[in-house]
């Protein structure tokens, strides 16, 4: 996978994490804001018809009316009424957990809600099914024994929920489309100057123009100093180069001195073999034979430094050592004077150098 690739995935990931967290938190936040306000509603109503001292009568009743019958209580009260019109269900339990009167849907009795009814105290709630309807219901103790059940249908605010869920899921999907999007733009956005830098590092490598730097980077941030350290590379492999370019010429003029000596000294022994030796005394044809001898030295000399230069070889620290500047000067001179036919007078003071 492409560094692009992965930074899109990992762009895009992050969006659509954030916004699949959001929609889910939007969800659950809605859903118990609504559930809430319900369930505060019927724990409120039910706990004002637990006081109602009509209820109380009715808790202790052994009797329950038929089904259907709708409350039979003593005498009328408006709370039952209320409870009616706002399309609660009411139950009314007895301390041994039988229903005494009945008012909507009959919503069964847990054991918990007779565990309230039995002890006349205390406020519960939980969920309830009622003919495959959800039904949230509330049970609050009523003093000397009994308890009231206030259920709701709460099927028409799950669907609400349903809808919005779905909804919800759409914005999702399509937060999880545009993050993908936002990604690749991203991605592509801040990958650039990573394009370019590479483009740069193929054409210095098929041009060898190392003289074509990258323009300056726009932000001092990772990608700019990749881009200044990449043209600080290019800058010391062109001075790299020049280096190379002035060894070579240096060596090529350095070389050709005692070659040309030595051509010439060469010469002058084949000319001599040629005559029969006659024409060039025997000392002066020794002492060609030295010079040559000598400049194949100085020829194994300057190879080996070249060799030393071109491998680093010098890179580690030498032993410094004390040298007799008048020596360095009378060998120079002789090797001149015997190149050049002219003898050269040396006049210096026994000056040295530590180095």
């Amino acid at each position: 996978m492409t560094l692009r690739a992965r930074l899109a995935l990992v762009v895009a990931g992050a969006v659509a994490i954030a916004v699949v967290a959001a929609v889910a938190v939007a969800w659950l936040a809605t859903q118990s804001r609504l559930r809430g306000e319900v369930d505060r509603e019927l724990a409120e109503r039910a706990a004002a018809l637990a006081d109602v001292p009509a209820v109380g009568d009715l808790a202790q009743r052994a009797t329950r009316p038929g089904a259907g019958a709708g409350l039979r209580p003593a005498r009328p009260f408006p709370g039952i009424r209320m409870a009616l019109v706002q399309d609660l269900s009411v139950q009314i339990v007895g301390a041994d957990g039988a229903v005494t009167a009945l008012a909507g849907a009959e919503v069964p009795v847990t054991a918990v809600d007779r565990a309230v009814a039995a002890a006349g105290t205390g406020e519960v709630g939980h969920d309830a099914r009622v003919d495959g309807d959800h039904f949230r219901v509330a049970v609050a103790g009523v003093d000397g024994g009994g308890a009231v059940l206030v259920a709701r249908d709460v099927s028409a605010t799950d669907r609400t929920l349903r809808g919005l869920a779905l909804l919800l899921t759409v914005v999702a999907l399509g937060g999880v489309a545009a993050a993908a999007v936002v990604g690749l733009l991203v991605a592509r956005r801040a990958l650039r100057p990573i394009d370019e830098l590479s483009a740069a590092a193929e054409r210095v490598a098929r041009d060898q123009d190392l003289t074509a730097p990258l323009p300056p980077p726009r932000a001092p941030d990772e990608v700019g100093r990749l881009t200044a350290s990449f043209n600080t590379m290019l800058a010391a492999l062109a001075t790299s180069r020049a280096q190379q370019h002035r060894l070579v010429a240096d060596a090529g003029h350095e070389l050709r001195t005692p070659l040309t000596s030595l051509r010439t000294t060469i010469e002058l022994l084949r000319r001599a073999d040629r005559r029969g030796g006659a024409t060039l005394p025997a000392a002066q044809r020794d002492e060609l034979y030295e010079h040559a001898i000598e400049e194949l030295g100085e020829l194994t000399h300057l190879t080996d430094e070249l060799v030393e230069l071109a491998t680093d070889a010098r890179s580690t620290p030498e032993e410094r050592d004390t040298v007799a500047l008048r020596e360095v000067v009378e060998a120079v001179a002789t090797r001149a004077g015997r190149r050049t036919g002219r003898p050269v007078e040396v006049t210096a003071d026994d000056t040295t150098v530590h180095g």
